[in-house]
């Protein structure tokens, strides 16, 4: 789980990160915006055993023959979640055996403490 971090907003869409709730206020500069605390989500590498088993069958449709039932054709809910669960086991090794760097989510998982600060001075416009 990632750690409770404070950031802030001028818009409430593109969200910074401050150091404390103080600096969220003064990255703000004056001109209000949004302050709250957060925790980042992660990234979900979980497989779908069941399209996966039919990828398998469309990758071999013309191997068993036009009566076929599939190439796993006895195949249960229990085995289907466990290629599921096995897949995403194994995406997660690798991930680390290669030493790939995944970019932080953008999403926040869990916000608190949100507040919207007031501008001390005026908006400035484009004209």
């Amino acid at each position: 789980m990632s750690e409770w971090k404070w950031y802030y907003s001028h818009d409430e869409e593109n969200y910074q990160e401050a150091e404390s709730r103080e600096a969220a206020i003064r990255e703000l500069d004056g001109y209000g915006g949004t302050i709250l605390e957060a925790t980042r989500d992660v990234f979900d590498f979980s497989v779908d055993g069941d399209a996966i088993l039919e990828q398998i069958d469309d990758n071999n449709s013309e191997r068993f023959g036009p009566d076929g039932d599939g190439v796993f054709p006895t195949i249960t809910t229990e085995s289907s979640l466990a290629l599921g669960l096995a897949l995403k086991n194994a995406v997660t090794s690798w991930i680390s055996d290669q030493k790939i760097k995944i970019a932080p989510c953008w999403a926040f998982k869990e916000m608190r403490n949100q507040e919207l600060i007031e501008p001390d001075k005026p908006a400035e416009f484009d004209q």
